[in-house]
């Protein structure tokens, strides 16, 4: 069907063009009022060397030191190692078997020249949202301590993981259900345009059946063209006058 042929057809049926429409734009709000957004809440971790691990740094005597004078980019590199380390299947699963009911990642942050990363979580509610917060940090400085337990570091220096900010609440992620809502427009638009070209293919089968019946109109025997032939059937006479 040629685009001219969709619009006339359109055209010709714009009463059902015009529900579908209206069809859609409620199911569209409907969906964006009635599903509940999921909510979402944020803390960025920052790494931090031991006041040993500091002093070894900047080339102090003893074991005393500013931390904050000693934020190496190893530090960085670190927090993406456990970073990933954090968000590994079966870190997940652990993470459920606790409560956890939403989705998480960690991702450090280049804007600046610091080893931080944050913790994004999303959450059916906002307090499941806090919850699944609390417990992704407290799983990201748990494998800190675990791969740095591993490689053999010396107790005095491990990295210690600090939280350098969080949301206080969740905030509602409303792309989520927006987006929702629009797939729900467009389906219904679908669904309308499929009916109309349903409508219209079954009302032109309908039109050319009656043109076909029209052709082939049958006739009496013994009449052609309308003028009685002069064939007369056996055992009935001509009636005169």
């Amino acid at each position: 069907m040629s685009l001219g042929s969709v619009v006339a057809v359109m055209v010709r049926r714009w009463y059902l063009l015009l529900a579908v429409v209206v069809l859609a734009a409620v199911g569209a709000v409907g969906t964006y009022r009635l599903v509940a957004p999921p909510y979402r809440m944020t803390g960025q971790v920052l790494l931090l060397p031991t006041a040993r691990s500091a002093a070894m740094v900047l080339g102090v005597s003893g074991d005393a030191a500013n931390p904050y004078l000693a934020l190496t980019p190893g530090l960085a590199q670190t927090g993406q190692v456990i970073a990933v380390a954090t968000m590994d299947q079966q870190v997940a699963a652990r993470l459920a078997s606790q409560g956890f009911v939403g989705t998480y990642v960690l991702t450090e942050i280049t804007a600046i020249n610091a080893p931080v990363v944050a913790v994004t979580v999303t959450g059916p509610t906002p307090a499941a949202a806090a919850k699944d917060l609390r417990l992704v940090i407290a799983e990201f400085e748990r494998q800190l301590q675990q791969a740095q337990q591993a490689a053999g570091a010396p107790s005095g220096t491990l990295i210690r993981a600090t939280l350098l900010t969080q949301d206080t609440t969740a905030h509602p992620v409303n792309k989520s259900r927006l987006r929702d809502g629009i797939a729900v427009g467009a389906v219904i638009i679908v669904l309308g345009a499929l009916f109309i070209a349903w409508l219209e293919r079954r009302s032109r089968s309908a039109r050319h059946r009656g043109e076909h019946t029209g052709e082939a109109e049958p006739t009496l025997p013994g009449f052609e063209g309308g003028v009685v032939s002069g064939e007369v059937s056996a055992g009935v006479s001509p009636r005169v006058g």
